[in-house]
């Protein structure tokens, strides 16, 4: 298990990376809520290169 104050300490550089916009992630797909079954059977797809997001 981590020691907490190392945990703290990530967190706070992983947060500090994340507001000035350089820690990103690949999106594959974005699907509206009411559409959730076709998220599901995207994020399903083997080999996909990113993350599959639901928005409101």
């Amino acid at each position: 298990m981590m020691d907490p104050e190392k945990r703290r300490t990530l967190v706070v550089e992983l947060v500090s990376l994340a507001a000035q916009g350089k820690l990103t992630l690949d999106t594959e797909a974005v699907f509206p809520l009411s559409e959730i079954q076709d998220a599901v059977k995207a994020a399903l797809i083997p080999g996909r290169k990113g993350k599959v997001l639901l928005r409101p």
